[in-house]
């Protein structure tokens, strides 16, 4: 790449990351230092709203594992231990609730501080793995992963992380990769769908350590909480989509939050999922398709497949533009594709004009651009 343009990269990826550390900034600092808004008439509930629905159904898992998945229980326990306001749904894996056994004595705000914290790790360990150590770092900021993390909180960023390093080391270092890729298992959607993407791509070994590390984790948690959440986190996700779609910036949500009815929502679902999967399919077999390629496709689909996505795992569309931008940056940049990076850098801004008018978020659109672009990459 020219020095001229290696400059402006770096500009405005500094200026993109100052933007999403100032927004974030911005909406964490409507909330005291127990983490509840400051004004009693705030729109706003608790930071991380989904971190705070699933720390209430971890801690629920330690004491009363059948009522853990139960909105009611994680609305009354929320209120009574925090003071929040408002109605909770929590559908997160067992499997995370026994990996945050060491956090659950932290009070809630200690809690999230210190997931977020370790979600933010774990994807610039990810980032490094695709750019050098500046770049890595420059990208970590100017993403807007830590931004719906730190705003709304989940899991999404170690979701994220495990996929990378999966991709990414999958075929020379099996180990690493298939261990730390194990935690996708928090989204059993992108398991199985990166354990698919590993059987294509013939990586046996590490597809073995990927599986094997999932498998015990879900083991782990069955026998500490039994088998009864598992199916419970499934119809709370279900409650959760009917009762508040705006929170999901997937297909599904996204229609059911426009207005639309959840017949077609379903429809919809599946035929995007279906259109995706045909894509997988075309790029797999593209012996010319760059690896970069087919891992920002994979990334970016696994969002319009699965239906309970939530705005922290956008934190796949960001490694999705990742991949993409390692690929300009190997072989050449089209005047599209400078535009969809200036539209990722500036979306958290223009994101609520984009859903006020569209009643969808804008990285959703830019995640099916992302789709797009790869297929006039991959030839």
């Amino acid at each position: 790449m020219k020095i001229e343009k290696r400059v402006v990269q770096v500009v405005l990826l500094l200026f993109f990351g100052w933007l999403a550390v100032y927004a974030a900034g911005m909406r964490l600092s409507v909330y005291d230092e127990n983490g509840l808004p400051k004004k009693s008439d705030s729109v706003f509930r608790v930071a991380g709203e989904d971190a705070a629905a699933d720390y209430a159904a971890f801690k629920l898992m330690e004491t009363e594992p059948d009522k853990a998945f139960d909105p009611e229980r994680q609305t009354a326990y929320l209120a009574e231990t925090v003071g929040t306001k408002g109605t909770f749904f929590s559908f997160a894996s067992p499997a995370a609730s026994f990996l945050a056994v060491p956090f659950l004595p932290m009070p809630y705000p200690q809690f999230y501080a210190t997931v977020t914290l370790w979600g933010i790790f774990c994807f610039s360990i990810a980032m490094y793995s695709i750019f050098p150590l500046i770049g890595a770092v420059l990208m970590t900021a100017a993403l807007p992963a830590v931004f719906f993390n730190a705003v709304y909180g989940g899991t999404g960023l170690f979701v994220s992380a495990a996929v990378v390093i999966v991709l990414v080391y999958g075929g020379e270092k099996p180990k690493t990769a298939g261990v730390f890729g194990g935690l996708s298992v928090f989204s059993p959607i992108v398991f199985a769908l990166t354990a698919a993407v590993l059987l294509f791509r013939r990586q046996k070994k590490t597809l073995a350590f990927f599986a094997g590390t999932g498998c015990c984790l879900l083991l782990a948690a069955a026998a500490r909480y039994g088998l009864s959440v598992f199916p419970a986190a499934l119809r709370t996700a279900f409650h959760a989509i009917e009762n508040q779609p705006c929170r999901f910036p997937s297909v599904a949500g996204s229609y059911l939050c426009a207005g639309g009815g959840s017949f077609f929502a379903v429809l919809f679902q599946f035929f995007s999922a279906a259109v995706v999967l045909y894509g997988v399919n075309v790029l797999f077999h593209r012996r010319i398709c760059p690896p970069e390629i087919q891992n920002a496709y994979f990334c970016a689909g696994v969002l319009l497949v699965a239906p309970f996505a939530e705005y922290g795992d956008l934190a796949l569309f960001a490694a999705a533009a990742a991949f993409l931008l390692r690929d300009c940056e190997k072989r050449r940049y089209a005047k599209r594709d400078v535009f969809f990076f200036v539209l990722t850098g500036a979306g958290i801004l223009l994101n609520p004009f984009v859903q006020a008018l569209t009643g969808a978020s804008i990285f959703f659109f830019l995640n099916g651009a992302v789709l797009l672009i790869c297929m006039r990459r991959s030839v």
